[in-house]
Protein backbone atom coordinates (compact mmCIF):
# COMPACT_ATOMS: atom_id res chain seq x y z
CA UNK A 1 0.00 0.00 0.00
CA UNK A 2 1.31 3.45 -0.96
CA UNK A 3 1.71 5.89 1.93
CA UNK A 4 2.79 9.47 2.10
CA UNK A 5 5.72 10.34 4.39
CA UNK A 6 4.87 10.23 8.06
CA UNK A 7 1.57 8.38 7.58
CA UNK A 8 3.05 4.97 8.34
CA UNK A 9 4.53 6.17 11.64
CA UNK A 10 1.19 7.80 12.54
CA UNK A 11 -0.65 4.53 11.96
CA UNK A 12 1.94 2.66 14.01
CA UNK A 13 1.28 5.03 16.93
CA UNK A 14 -2.46 4.56 16.45
CA UNK A 15 -1.99 0.77 16.41
CA UNK A 16 0.11 0.97 19.57
CA UNK A 17 -2.68 2.95 21.22
CA UNK A 18 -5.22 0.27 20.26
CA UNK A 19 -2.92 -2.48 21.54
CA UNK A 20 -2.47 -0.79 24.93
CA UNK A 21 -6.17 0.02 25.23
CA UNK A 22 -7.06 -3.56 24.32
CA UNK A 23 -4.65 -4.86 26.96
CA UNK A 24 -6.21 -2.61 29.62
CA UNK A 25 -9.71 -3.75 28.73
CA UNK A 26 -8.65 -7.39 28.95
CA UNK A 27 -7.37 -6.69 32.47
CA UNK A 28 -10.53 -4.79 33.36
CA UNK A 29 -13.84 -6.48 34.13
CA UNK A 30 -14.85 -7.75 30.68
CA UNK A 31 -18.26 -8.82 31.98
CA UNK A 32 -19.10 -5.12 32.03
CA UNK A 33 -18.55 -5.00 28.28
CA UNK A 34 -20.81 -7.89 27.22
CA UNK A 35 -23.49 -5.50 25.96
CA UNK A 36 -20.90 -3.78 23.77
CA UNK A 37 -19.87 -7.12 22.26
CA UNK A 38 -23.51 -7.92 21.52
CA UNK A 39 -23.92 -4.50 19.85
CA UNK A 40 -20.94 -5.22 17.63
CA UNK A 41 -22.16 -8.72 16.72
CA UNK A 42 -25.66 -7.42 15.88
CA UNK A 43 -24.34 -4.56 13.73
CA UNK A 44 -21.86 -6.85 11.96
CA UNK A 45 -24.56 -9.39 11.11
CA UNK A 46 -26.75 -6.63 9.66
CA UNK A 47 -23.79 -5.21 7.77
CA UNK A 48 -22.93 -8.59 6.22
CA UNK A 49 -26.58 -9.25 5.36
CA UNK A 50 -26.84 -5.88 3.60
CA UNK A 51 -24.64 -7.26 0.83
CA UNK A 52 -26.76 -10.40 0.30
CA UNK A 53 -30.35 -11.08 -0.77
CA UNK A 54 -33.72 -10.23 0.73
CA UNK A 55 -34.32 -13.89 1.65
CA UNK A 56 -31.09 -13.86 3.68
CA UNK A 57 -32.30 -10.80 5.60
CA UNK A 58 -35.63 -12.43 6.45
CA UNK A 59 -33.84 -15.60 7.54
CA UNK A 60 -31.41 -13.61 9.71
CA UNK A 61 -34.19 -11.84 11.62
CA UNK A 62 -35.89 -15.13 12.47
CA UNK A 63 -33.00 -17.51 13.16
CA UNK A 64 -31.00 -15.65 15.82
CA UNK A 65 -31.35 -15.58 19.60
CA UNK A 66 -33.99 -13.20 20.95
CA UNK A 67 -31.33 -10.94 22.50
CA UNK A 68 -29.41 -10.49 19.22
CA UNK A 69 -32.63 -9.98 17.25
CA UNK A 70 -33.65 -7.28 19.73
CA UNK A 71 -30.29 -5.54 19.32
CA UNK A 72 -30.52 -5.75 15.53
CA UNK A 73 -34.03 -4.32 15.67
CA UNK A 74 -32.73 -1.41 17.77
CA UNK A 75 -30.19 -0.64 15.03
CA UNK A 76 -32.88 -0.89 12.35
CA UNK A 77 -35.27 1.36 14.30
CA UNK A 78 -32.54 3.94 14.95
CA UNK A 79 -31.86 4.12 11.24
CA UNK A 80 -35.47 3.98 10.16
CA UNK A 81 -34.70 0.83 8.16
CA UNK A 82 -37.93 -0.98 7.36
CA UNK A 83 -36.93 -3.26 4.51
CA UNK A 84 -33.97 -4.93 2.84
CA UNK A 85 -33.54 -2.14 0.27
CA UNK A 86 -32.93 0.38 3.04
CA UNK A 87 -30.46 -2.00 4.69
CA UNK A 88 -28.63 -2.37 1.38
CA UNK A 89 -28.27 1.43 1.07
CA UNK A 90 -27.01 1.52 4.69
CA UNK A 91 -24.32 -0.99 3.73
CA UNK A 92 -23.35 0.95 0.61
CA UNK A 93 -22.92 4.20 2.57
CA UNK A 94 -20.70 2.49 5.14
CA UNK A 95 -18.63 0.88 2.37
CA UNK A 96 -18.20 4.27 0.70
CA UNK A 97 -17.01 6.02 3.87
CA UNK A 98 -14.64 3.16 4.70
CA UNK A 99 -13.21 3.35 1.16
CA UNK A 100 -12.65 7.10 1.60
CA UNK A 101 -10.71 6.43 4.84
CA UNK A 102 -8.54 3.89 3.02
CA UNK A 103 -7.95 6.42 0.24
CA UNK A 104 -7.06 9.01 2.87
CA UNK A 105 -4.61 6.59 4.46
CA UNK A 106 -3.07 5.73 1.10
CA UNK A 107 -2.79 9.09 -0.65
CA UNK A 108 -3.47 11.78 1.95
CA UNK A 109 -5.87 14.69 1.98
CA UNK A 110 -4.86 16.20 -1.37
CA UNK A 111 -6.16 13.26 -3.40
CA UNK A 112 -9.65 13.53 -1.90
CA UNK A 113 -12.42 15.74 -3.20
CA UNK A 114 -14.09 18.17 -0.79
CA UNK A 115 -17.27 16.05 -0.94
CA UNK A 116 -15.40 12.87 0.01
CA UNK A 117 -13.56 14.54 2.87
CA UNK A 118 -16.78 16.14 4.17
CA UNK A 119 -18.48 12.72 4.14
CA UNK A 120 -16.06 11.08 6.58
CA UNK A 121 -15.92 14.19 8.81
CA UNK A 122 -19.71 14.41 8.96
CA UNK A 123 -19.95 10.70 9.78
CA UNK A 124 -18.49 11.48 13.20
CA UNK A 125 -20.40 14.71 13.69
CA UNK A 126 -23.85 13.14 13.19
CA UNK A 127 -23.22 10.13 15.45
CA UNK A 128 -26.27 10.88 17.60
CA UNK A 129 -28.50 10.48 14.56
CA UNK A 130 -26.85 7.43 13.06
CA UNK A 131 -25.77 5.67 16.23
CA UNK A 132 -22.69 3.80 17.37
CA UNK A 133 -23.34 0.89 14.99
CA UNK A 134 -22.64 3.16 12.01
CA UNK A 135 -19.21 4.31 13.17
CA UNK A 136 -18.33 0.83 14.43
CA UNK A 137 -18.95 -0.63 10.99
CA UNK A 138 -17.03 2.14 9.20
CA UNK A 139 -13.97 1.44 11.36
CA UNK A 140 -14.43 -2.33 11.02
CA UNK A 141 -14.69 -2.16 7.22
CA UNK A 142 -11.77 0.30 7.11
CA UNK A 143 -9.58 -2.17 8.99
CA UNK A 144 -10.52 -5.04 6.66
CA UNK A 145 -10.19 -2.90 3.52
CA UNK A 146 -6.68 -1.83 4.58
CA UNK A 147 -5.50 -5.46 4.58
CA UNK A 148 -2.68 -4.67 2.13
CA UNK A 149 -1.20 -2.50 4.84
CA UNK A 150 1.54 -4.31 6.77
CA UNK A 151 0.38 -2.65 9.99
CA UNK A 152 -1.66 -4.94 12.28
CA UNK A 153 -4.58 -2.52 12.60
CA UNK A 154 -6.76 -4.92 10.58
CA UNK A 155 -6.29 -7.56 13.30
CA UNK A 156 -6.55 -5.31 16.34
CA UNK A 157 -9.43 -3.02 15.33
CA UNK A 158 -12.19 -5.69 15.08
CA UNK A 159 -11.19 -7.18 18.45
CA UNK A 160 -11.11 -3.74 20.06
CA UNK A 161 -14.53 -2.83 18.65
CA UNK A 162 -15.88 -6.08 20.02
CA UNK A 163 -15.15 -5.20 23.67
CA UNK A 164 -15.07 -1.39 23.72
CA UNK A 165 -17.67 0.64 25.56
CA UNK A 166 -20.31 2.25 23.27
CA UNK A 167 -19.56 5.77 24.51
CA UNK A 168 -15.98 5.43 23.22
CA UNK A 169 -16.98 4.84 19.58
CA UNK A 170 -17.20 8.46 18.45
CA UNK A 171 -14.00 9.39 20.31
CA UNK A 172 -12.09 6.55 18.66
CA UNK A 173 -13.44 7.49 15.23
CA UNK A 174 -12.28 11.08 15.65
CA UNK A 175 -8.87 9.86 16.80
CA UNK A 176 -8.62 7.70 13.68
CA UNK A 177 -9.63 10.64 11.51
CA UNK A 178 -7.04 12.91 13.16
CA UNK A 179 -4.41 10.21 12.58
CA UNK A 180 -5.24 9.97 8.89
CA UNK A 181 -5.75 13.73 8.38
CA UNK A 182 -4.24 15.73 11.27
CA UNK A 183 -5.23 19.02 9.62
CA UNK A 184 -8.94 18.17 9.72
CA UNK A 185 -11.05 21.19 10.73
CA UNK A 186 -14.74 21.86 10.94
CA UNK A 187 -16.08 23.82 7.98
CA UNK A 188 -16.48 27.49 8.72
CA UNK A 189 -19.67 29.38 8.15
CA UNK A 190 -19.23 31.64 5.17
CA UNK A 191 -20.82 35.07 4.99
CA UNK A 192 -22.63 36.24 1.85
CA UNK A 193 -20.26 37.90 -0.56
CA UNK A 194 -20.49 41.61 -1.13
CA UNK A 195 -20.31 41.81 -4.92
CA UNK A 196 -19.52 45.55 -4.85
CA UNK A 197 -16.51 45.07 -2.56
CA UNK A 198 -15.40 42.03 -4.54
CA UNK A 199 -15.33 44.03 -7.75
CA UNK A 200 -13.33 46.77 -6.01
CA UNK A 201 -10.90 44.20 -4.67
CA UNK A 202 -10.41 42.71 -8.12
CA UNK A 203 -9.56 46.12 -9.55
CA UNK A 204 -6.87 46.75 -6.91
CA UNK A 205 -3.26 45.92 -7.79
CA UNK A 206 -1.95 42.56 -6.51
CA UNK A 207 -0.19 42.76 -3.14
CA UNK A 208 3.23 41.21 -3.68
CA UNK A 209 3.83 40.55 0.05
CA UNK A 210 0.49 38.77 0.46
CA UNK A 211 1.27 36.58 -2.54
CA UNK A 212 4.69 35.76 -1.15
CA UNK A 213 3.52 34.76 2.31
CA UNK A 214 -0.04 33.54 1.66
CA UNK A 215 1.01 29.86 1.52
CA UNK A 216 2.85 30.13 4.85
CA UNK A 217 -0.06 31.99 6.43
CA UNK A 218 -2.52 29.30 5.36
CA UNK A 219 -0.22 26.56 6.60
CA UNK A 220 0.19 28.22 10.00
CA UNK A 221 -3.56 28.81 10.24
CA UNK A 222 -4.24 25.13 9.53
CA UNK A 223 -1.68 24.08 12.18
CA UNK A 224 -3.27 26.45 14.71
CA UNK A 225 -6.76 25.11 14.04
CA UNK A 226 -5.47 21.54 14.23
CA UNK A 227 -3.81 22.29 17.58
CA UNK A 228 -7.06 23.83 18.85
CA UNK A 229 -8.99 20.68 17.88
CA UNK A 230 -6.41 18.47 19.56
CA UNK A 231 -6.61 20.60 22.71
CA UNK A 232 -10.39 20.22 22.81
CA UNK A 233 -10.04 16.49 22.22
CA UNK A 234 -7.53 16.25 25.09
CA UNK A 235 -9.91 18.07 27.44
CA UNK A 236 -12.77 15.75 26.42
CA UNK A 237 -10.52 12.72 26.91
CA UNK A 238 -9.49 13.92 30.39
CA UNK A 239 -13.10 14.42 31.48
CA UNK A 240 -14.05 11.04 30.03
CA UNK A 241 -11.06 9.43 31.76
CA UNK A 242 -12.09 10.87 35.13
CA UNK A 243 -15.66 9.63 34.75
CA UNK A 244 -14.62 6.22 33.45
CA UNK A 245 -12.01 5.79 36.20
CA UNK A 246 -14.62 6.52 38.87
CA UNK A 247 -17.07 4.03 37.33
CA UNK A 248 -14.42 1.34 36.91
CA UNK A 249 -13.36 1.81 40.54
CA UNK A 250 -16.95 1.23 41.71
CA UNK A 251 -17.37 -1.78 39.42
CA UNK A 252 -14.05 -3.21 40.60
CA UNK A 253 -15.09 -2.94 44.26
CA UNK A 254 -18.49 -4.51 43.57
CA UNK A 255 -16.95 -7.33 41.53
CA UNK A 256 -14.47 -8.10 44.32
CA UNK A 257 -17.27 -7.98 46.87
CA UNK A 258 -19.03 -10.81 45.04
CA UNK A 259 -15.90 -12.79 44.15
CA UNK A 260 -14.98 -16.22 45.53
CA UNK A 261 -12.10 -14.58 47.40
CA UNK A 262 -14.49 -12.49 49.52
CA UNK A 263 -17.15 -15.15 49.97
CA UNK A 264 -19.60 -13.88 47.33
CA UNK A 265 -20.96 -11.34 49.79
CA UNK A 266 -23.74 -9.96 47.57
CA UNK A 267 -25.05 -13.43 46.73
CA UNK A 268 -25.06 -14.42 50.41
CA UNK A 269 -26.97 -11.30 51.46
CA UNK A 270 -29.45 -11.79 48.59
CA UNK A 271 -30.10 -15.39 49.65
CA UNK A 272 -30.51 -14.30 53.28
CA UNK A 273 -32.97 -11.58 52.27
CA UNK A 274 -35.00 -14.06 50.19
CA UNK A 275 -35.04 -16.57 53.07
CA UNK A 276 -36.27 -13.89 55.50
CA UNK A 277 -39.08 -12.95 53.09
CA UNK A 278 -40.12 -16.58 52.70
CA UNK A 279 -40.16 -17.05 56.48
CA UNK A 280 -42.22 -13.90 56.95
CA UNK A 281 -44.75 -14.97 54.31
CA UNK A 282 -45.14 -18.33 56.05
CA UNK A 283 -46.00 -16.61 59.32
CA UNK A 284 -42.68 -17.18 61.05
CA UNK A 285 -41.56 -14.43 63.44
CA UNK A 286 -37.86 -13.77 63.85
CA UNK A 287 -36.82 -13.95 67.52
CA UNK A 288 -35.94 -10.63 69.14
CA UNK A 289 -32.37 -11.82 69.65
CA UNK A 290 -31.98 -12.07 65.84
CA UNK A 291 -34.00 -9.01 64.85
CA UNK A 292 -30.87 -6.89 64.49
CA UNK A 293 -29.46 -9.44 62.01
CA UNK A 294 -32.66 -9.33 59.95
CA UNK A 295 -32.59 -5.52 60.00
CA UNK A 296 -28.90 -5.49 58.97
CA UNK A 297 -29.61 -7.71 55.94
CA UNK A 298 -32.49 -5.52 54.76
CA UNK A 299 -30.56 -2.25 55.28
CA UNK A 300 -27.50 -3.60 53.46
CA UNK A 301 -29.50 -4.68 50.41
CA UNK A 302 -31.46 -1.41 50.39
CA UNK A 303 -28.20 0.57 50.46
CA UNK A 304 -26.72 -1.44 47.61
CA UNK A 305 -29.84 -0.87 45.49
CA UNK A 306 -30.44 2.81 46.23
CA UNK A 307 -26.89 4.15 46.68
CA UNK A 308 -24.81 1.92 44.40
CA UNK A 309 -27.68 1.38 41.92
CA UNK A 310 -27.08 -2.36 41.64
CA UNK A 311 -29.84 -4.77 40.69
CA UNK A 312 -30.11 -8.55 40.22
CA UNK A 313 -30.06 -9.96 36.70
CA UNK A 314 -32.38 -12.84 37.62
CA UNK A 315 -34.37 -14.08 40.60
CA UNK A 316 -33.01 -17.05 42.54
CA UNK A 317 -35.05 -20.13 41.65
CA UNK A 318 -36.04 -18.99 38.16
CA UNK A 319 -35.91 -21.65 35.46
CA UNK A 320 -34.51 -20.73 32.05
CA UNK A 321 -33.94 -22.45 28.72
CA UNK A 322 -30.50 -21.76 27.28
CA UNK A 323 -28.61 -22.58 24.10
CA UNK A 324 -24.82 -22.87 24.04
CA UNK A 325 -24.49 -19.25 22.86
CA UNK A 326 -26.79 -17.98 25.62
CA UNK A 327 -25.00 -20.06 28.26
CA UNK A 328 -21.85 -18.01 27.65
CA UNK A 329 -23.58 -15.15 29.49
CA UNK A 330 -24.00 -17.28 32.60
CA UNK A 331 -21.80 -19.14 35.06
CA UNK A 332 -23.14 -22.50 33.88
CA UNK A 333 -22.73 -25.84 35.69
CA UNK A 334 -23.94 -29.01 34.03
CA UNK A 335 -23.29 -31.44 31.19
CA UNK A 336 -21.73 -30.30 27.93
CA UNK A 337 -23.93 -29.09 25.08
CA UNK A 338 -24.11 -31.58 22.20
CA UNK A 339 -24.25 -28.79 19.59
CA UNK A 340 -25.28 -25.16 19.07
CA UNK A 341 -28.95 -26.06 18.65
CA UNK A 342 -29.37 -28.04 21.89
CA UNK A 343 -31.47 -26.31 24.56
CA UNK A 344 -30.99 -27.06 28.26
CA UNK A 345 -33.24 -26.20 31.20
CA UNK A 346 -31.33 -24.53 34.04
CA UNK A 347 -32.17 -23.10 37.45
CA UNK A 348 -30.78 -19.82 38.78
CA UNK A 349 -28.86 -20.40 42.03
CA UNK A 350 -27.18 -16.97 42.21
CA UNK A 351 -28.89 -13.92 40.67
CA UNK A 352 -25.95 -12.15 39.01
CA UNK A 353 -25.59 -8.38 39.39
CA UNK A 354 -25.48 -5.28 37.25
CA UNK A 355 -24.27 -1.77 38.03
CA UNK A 356 -26.59 0.56 36.17
CA UNK A 357 -26.89 -1.25 32.85
CA UNK A 358 -23.53 -3.04 33.02
CA UNK A 359 -23.31 -6.62 34.33
CA UNK A 360 -20.36 -7.06 36.70
CA UNK A 361 -21.19 -10.54 38.07
CA UNK A 362 -22.64 -13.33 35.94
CA UNK A 363 -25.73 -15.22 37.15
CA UNK A 364 -24.95 -18.77 38.25
CA UNK A 365 -27.16 -21.49 36.81
CA UNK A 366 -27.22 -25.26 37.20
CA UNK A 367 -28.66 -27.79 34.78
CA UNK A 368 -31.85 -29.44 35.96
CA UNK A 369 -34.22 -32.08 34.64
CA UNK A 370 -37.27 -31.00 32.67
Amino acid sequence: MIMRNGKESDMKRFTEYLTKALSKRRKANQIMLIRSKDNFIAAKQLFDCGGKKKQDFERLMSSQSSEIVQLMQEVLDMWGIEDFESLHRWREEIDLNAAILVKLLTYGRKRLSDEEFAAVVNAGEIRDKKGDAYLMMIMYEFALSAEEDKLPVKDIMPEFLEIMHPRDVARLYKMLLLTLAPDVVKPKKTKPKDTHKESERESEPEDIDNTKYSAQIEELRAELESAYIRLNASEENFERFQQESAELAVVDVLAKMNSQEYGQLLDQFAKSEQTLKQLASSGYTVPKELSSVSLCVRMFMRTMRNVFKISPVHVIGDRLKLTLEQAERYDYSGSDFADDSEVKTVEVISPGWRYGKEVFSLPKVIECSE
